[in-house]
C-alpha cells in the first residue's frame, strides 16, 4: 500500500471511513487498480472518492450486496460517478439472502 503517498493516503482515508481496512485494501489494490489500469487513467486521477468506496465496502460487509455484485456496482461507480447505495437502489441489486430473510421472517 505505499506506492505513492496519494495510494497511502486514500487506502488510509477509505479504511477509516468503512471501518474495515483489510477489505478496503483488496478493494483498491485488486478492483479499483485494475479499473484503472483498463481505462489508462492514472490512481490520482480516477474518479471514485474514498467517501465513496467505503461506502462500497459498508454494503458488502452488511451484507446489503455480494462481491460479485459489487464488482458491477464498482464499475457502474466508476462511469457514472453515483455513489454505491444509489446504484443499488436504482438497479435493484441488494443481495438475495437478504430478501430471503425477509421473506422467512415475513412468512411467519
Amino acid at each position: 500500500m505505499t506506492q505513492s503517498a496519494a495510494y497511502a493516503d486514500y487506502f488510509e482515508e477509505t479504511a477509516r471511513l468503512s471501518g474495515n481496512a483489510k477489505l478496503s485494501s483488496n478493494w483498491i489494490m485488486g478492483e479499483l487498480s485494475r479499473a484503472i489500469n483498463d481505462r489508462g487513467d492514472t490512481f490520482e486521477t480516477q474518479p471514485v472518492t474514498p467517501a465513496r468506496l467505503a461506502g462500497l465496502v459498508r454494503l458488502v460487509v452488511g451484507g446489503r450486496i455480494t462481491n460479485p455484485v459489487a464488482k458491477t456496482v464498482l464499475e457502474r461507480m466508476y462511469t457514472s460517478g453515483a455513489t454505491a447505495e444509489e446504484i443499488v437502489a436504482a438497479k435493484g441489486l441488494r443481495a438475495w439472502t437478504t430478501r430471503l430473510r425477509c421473506c422467512r421472517r415475513c412468512a411467519r
